[in-house]
């Protein structure tokens, strides 16, 4: 029967982040539905032509949301909503730039910061692994036994998170370039099954 040492290792770091993304929604309200779907369009069309003429022209747009407004339980018109989102490297001269041309566009918009740099991710995966050997030998060690080669690996959950910075178009651009994002804790965990040979 084959002998297995199994070890699961978690391991963390705390990382600056490297990726700025604006959560971004225009929302315009009139009686007719056509008038607030050719009024969202409008809305949308002013937003990305002021982010383009400050330089970013990745604006994505995620789809438009179409609902009735009610004033004391009846219809009074139609509300539509339209989501976008913007992400560039983590710099904070461009954060400002993006601020300042947001607070001519009426619109509502959230700022977070990402971890998107795989080799972070292949980093940790890595130590991982090789801490996950060191315990195994130890534990081979104690036993009087000694350790072979890996025969099974699992692969566990990351968990790469956002820090969110809640802002609004009013927000002057001087003080979101002086904004100083949190460290993101990157996780990863593997689970390693290593043969045991029998004797030292």
């Amino acid at each position: 029967m084959e002998k297995i040492i199994t070890v699961t290792k978690t391991v963390s770091d705390k990382l600056p982040p490297d990726t700025a993304v604006f959560s971004l929604t225009t929302a315009v309200t009139a009686k007719k539905y056509g008038d607030a779907v050719r009024e969202s369009e409008t809305r949308a069309s002013q937003l990305v032509a002021t982010l383009a003429a400050a330089g970013f022209d990745g604006l994505r747009a995620h789809g438009i949301n179409v609902s009735t407004t009610r004033e004391n339980g009846k219809q009074t018109g139609y509300r539509a909503v339209r989501s976008f989102s913007l992400k560039f490297a983590y710099d904070g001269a461009r954060i400002a730039a993006a601020t300042e041309a947001l607070t001519s566009v009426d619109c509502e918009w959230r700022l977070s910061f990402a971890l998107e740099n795989p080799d972070c991710k292949t980093e940790l995966i890595n130590r991982a692994v090789k801490e996950s050997k060191a315990e195994a030998e130890i534990i081979a060690a104690a036993a009087g036994e000694k350790l072979g080669g890996l025969c099974k690996a699992e692969y566990g959950s990351s968990d790469c998170g956002c820090s969110p910075v809640m802002l609004r178009a009013a927000y002057c651009a001087d003080g979101a370039n002086n904004v100083e994002p949190e460290s993101i804790t990157l996780t990863e965990t593997v689970s390693c099954g290593w043969e045991i040979k029998n004797g030292l």
